[in-house]
């Protein structure tokens, strides 16, 4: 049987977080309709995850490693459904996150998904800060589902031919979505924010492991960016003197759209109604989670998509939607 989502996982050494992780996609209502491409590039001896040889998982041993997105193409090429799922090793995926995907891209409307990024390791050093700046568009509650831009980067899925029609490209594209992204909106094709795709994600909670995150990314994505768009030597030029400008940007962006952290909130007026009460409360959930993860190890990657969000900012912060809507053109 052809199964429905192919969910993609890239575990390394960090064998604690990578379990949890695993653990969290198994345990997933649906798992029977799926599969679990798992490609182990941890390169220390260690042994094969726990519950890597339950019968969803097909494990793929790579030592040898290679880039991020060599391995993220691959698992994609190695995938059977027509969906594929990423998740990072330092994330797990929250009740009812697989069902969502499956009804999400079950058609071609949209060629991307994804949903909720809930706090991991809620207050602990500066992850508030760093939640902020790269999910501020995704920070629960989620009021509405609809199209959007952007995806959450490194933790979203996708339809599988939309993928496969880069090529060669996709290995370079899977190292920063944020340039995949762009260029399938410029194929004309739209993603959607689905609130019931939860997931926890584990912060940076030190300065110096952002900045160095940070800064590869950044690296990555300028020369992502300028090879898609065949940057001239004065585009590259006017890039690198404005970085400073960026930076301020984004900063105020962040400051004026972005919610505060739900474990921070204090404000009744900015809290969304609650849920049904059969679903099951995303911030305890994360909390008990945080309990049992107390691991914190800096990445290498960031993604710091833009914070324009409009169905945010018309529900939370009271604009009329004709000024949102001009202002997000």
């Amino acid at each position: 049987m052809t199964p429905t989502v192919s969910v993609v996982i890239v575990p390394g050494n960090q064998r604690p977080r990578a379990t949890r992780s695993l653990a969290s996609v198994l345990d997933q209502d649906g798992i029977e309709r799926a599969e679990v491409v798992v490609l182990d590039a941890a390169n220390d001896g260690s042994p094969p995850l726990p519950r890597s040889e339950e019968a969803p998982v097909r494990l793929f041993h790579r030592p040898q490693r290679g880039t991020y997105g060599e391995l993220r193409s691959e698992g994609t090429r190695l995938a059977r459904a027509p969906i594929v799922a990423f998740i990072e090793e330092h994330a797990l995926a929250l009740p009812g996150w697989l069902l969502a995907i499956e009804e999400s891209l079950a058609s071609d409307e949209y060629c991307g998904a994804s949903g909720e990024v809930h706090p991991l390791n809620p207050g602990s050093g500066i992850s508030d800060a760093v939640g902020l700046m790269n999910y501020a568009r995704w920070l629960p509650p989620l009021t509405e589902r609809g199209p959007s831009t952007l995806v959450v980067g490194h933790n979203s899925a996708y339809r599988r031919d939309d993928l496969l029609a880069f090529g060669d490209d996709l290995e370079r594209l899977l190292s920063c979505e944020v340039v995949l992204q762009w260029q399938l909106g410029a194929r004309g094709r739209r993603f959607l924010i689905n609130p019931e795709i939860r997931l926890a994600h584990l912060n940076e909670t030190t300065l110096a492991s952002i900045c160095k995150g940070y800064y590869l990314w950044n690296v990555s994505f300028g020369a992502e960016w300028a090879h898609q768009d065949r940057w001239s030597i004065a585009r590259r030029v006017a890039q690198a003197v404005g970085i400073p400008w960026w930076v301020i940007r984004r900063t105020v962006d962040v400051a004026r759209t972005a919610p505060a952290p739900q474990h921070r909130r204090t404000s009744s007026t900015r809290i969304a109604a609650p849920r049904p009460p059969s679903r099951p409360d995303a911030g305890q959930l994360v909390v008990q989670l945080t309990d049992a993860c107390c691991e914190c190890a800096p990445r290498q990657r960031r993604l710091g998509e833009l914070p324009c969000s409009a169905p945010h900012l018309v529900a939370h912060r009271g604009l009329p939607q004709e000024l949102v809507d001009r202002g997000c053109e």
